[in-house]
């Protein structure tokens, strides 16, 4: 279906459920012979792209499978999306805010980390409510809090927060009854009382707004706040006087030793240089070096001469 343009408006259609969309979204991936990956189709979400994988049989299905689960930010796997037969423009029932909660149904189990108010953090395991993730039994509502008041969420954007999720903050607000949670309110730069939660929402691509949690692990939480580099602090003691003179002659009296250990195997200078005795110049030497010179300084003005007192 692809890329559309009416009336000065471009548009996609989805391959699998032919709703129309702003932007191509999601895509079927597919591997040649040198493993190159290239990106078919639009799909108004990955669900889509499942069940359209799956309906043509494709060989890598696995594969496919694998990969669309790595985008969609957990390697749990998800409900695939219904049939576009059952969308209400091909005959069905489904609208299309239908189709898009029917793709958003959760399933799958999380872990998430929560940091009580004695600033201790551990990993929850949160179970699903009808699609959504549940966080009722898992937060403790705070005394001066609504029976029906819902927790509140922030998303946190600490430099080592991963680029395609966004890190949640769940917690409830003001002064709630419950004691001030030290470490979470020192992380976030706020004052947070009573127990908060942490999870991650993955940042996918959907023809509609959506929110689908991944799990995030302790591990992931000291990773992020935790392991920083500790420089060492080293206090400066002042020094008597009386130490430093006691110190100084010690370190006075090690270097005078080995300075005497590394020149007790040096010899003074007259027994450890050999000078060559120079012998007794000889006549003929001398007057074969002056009819050289002399030679080379008539060459040097043009001329030669052949007498020489020397010859």
């Amino acid at each position: 279906m692809g890329k559309r343009k009416q009336h000065d408006a471009t548009y996609f259609i989805c391959d699998w459920s032919g709703i129309p969309m702003k932007n191509s979204n999601c895509y079927l991936p597919t591997w040649n012979a040198d493993n190159k990956l290239s990106k078919k189709g639009s799909y108004c979400n990955w669900e889509s792209v499942l069940a359209h994988a799956r309906s043509l049989e494709l060989q890598e299905i696995d594969r496919i499978t694998e990969y669309v689960h790595t985008q969609m930010g957990d390697s749990t796997p998800h409900t695939e999306a219904p049939d576009y037969k059952e969308l209400e423009h091909f005959g069905g029932a489904l609208t299309t805010t239908q189709y898009h909660d029917a793709c958003c149904y959760q399933t799958n189990e999380v872990f998430a980390v929560k940091i009580n108010e004695a600033g201790s953090f551990f990993n929850v395991l949160l179970d699903t409510n009808n699609g959504v993730v549940d966080f009722s039994d898992t937060l403790k509502k705070p005394p001066m809090v609504d029976a029906n008041a819902k927790p509140s969420k922030f998303q946190s954007y600490h430099k080592g927060k991963s680029k395609d999720k966004d890190l949640c903050v769940f917690y409830y607000p003001d002064r709630n009854g419950c004691e001030l949670n030290k470490l979470a309110s020192s992380l976030f730069k706020m004052q947070i009382y009573g127990d908060a939660l942490l999870l991650t929402s993955s940042k996918e691509c959907s023809f509609m707004p959506r929110s689908r949690y991944v799990s995030y692990t302790a591990c992931d939480f000291e990773d992020s706040f935790l392991k920083k580099r500790k420089r060492a602090t080293h206090e400066s003691v002042p020094i008597e006087s009386h130490d430093y003179s006691k110190m100084k002659a010690e370190m006075q009296a090690s270097f005078a030793c080995f300075e005497a250990q590394s020149s007790s195997s040096a010899l003074p200078p007259s027994e450890d240089v050999k000078v060559a005795k120079v012998p007794a110049p000889d006549g003929r030497q001398i007057a074969k070096l002056a009819r050289h010179q002399k030679v080379t300084l008539a060459r040097s003005k043009g001329g030669y001469e052949k007498s020489s007192p020397f010859a």
